[in-house]
């Protein structure tokens, strides 16, 4: 049996990243420091959904941690939990 996936369909409208820095300033003052965020979309088809969805988040990610000082930067993981499993 077959489990269809819907498209993910996503527009970048948000190019300050305001919801993004608000989000991510909500969690450091929540949590504090490390943040790690970990990465469960599938990457390894750069050209479909998931995979623009996933490279969007990281670009994401890299600009905001530019603007923090460094012991407060975001840490990103992929994770591929097929590929862990097959191991």
């Amino acid at each position: 049996a077959t489990n269809p996936k819907p498209a993910v369909d996503f527009e970048f409208s948000d190019v300050n990243l305001t919801a993004t820095r608000n989000h991510f300033g909500n969690l450091l003052g929540r949590y504090g420091v490390p943040l790690l965020l970990v990465n469960l979309l599938k990457t390894k088809k750069p050209e479909g959904s998931e995979g623009k969805l996933s490279k969007a988040f990281e670009s994401a990610i890299e600009r905001v941690n530019q603007e923090l000082p460094l012991p407060y930067r975001i840490l990103y993981k992929d994770f591929d939990m097929k590929h862990e499993w097959k191991q």
